[in-house]
């Protein structure tokens, strides 16, 4: 998993700076705001998994990567390096975020006067 999140990293350095279609400042932006917004959104993803669950995971680390991919993406020769880091940090923790929203469980109202309990009032998860 961590192998193909790298080649992933290393193939998009090479989409995003080739977009400027020359050897140039922008491209040499452009591969710098990549490899500094994906570390960033790495940090980010990792931070609020220390947050809720005491310990970062390398599963985190790769989709901490790929969502600051993602996000770089339009902005790559637009940002300042500075401004990539933001940006990938940001990415991370709200994708990290919006992803462990998928385990809460919901909230339920049950009522204390029923005697027995279905599995449909369970709030465990199947």
């Amino acid at each position: 998993m961590l192998l193909g999140a790298g080649l992933l990293w290393f193939g998009w350095i090479g989409f995003n700076g080739g977009s400027a279609v020359g050897a140039n400042g922008i491209a040499g932006l452009a591969l710098v705001n990549t490899a500094a917004a994906t570390a960033a959104a790495i940090i980010g993803w990792i931070a609020v998994e220390f947050v809720r669950e005491k310990k970062g995971t390398s599963l985190g680390a790769a989709s901490g990567a790929i969502a600051g991919l993602v996000a770089i993406t339009p902005a790559a020769g637009a940002l300042s390096p500075v401004g990539s880091i933001g940006l990938g940090l940001v990415a991370g923790a709200l994708c990290a975020l919006a992803v462990g929203l998928k385990y809460e469980p919901a909230t339920t109202t049950r009522s204390t006067s029923s005697a027995s309990t279905s599995s449909a009032d369970s709030s465990e998860p199947c």
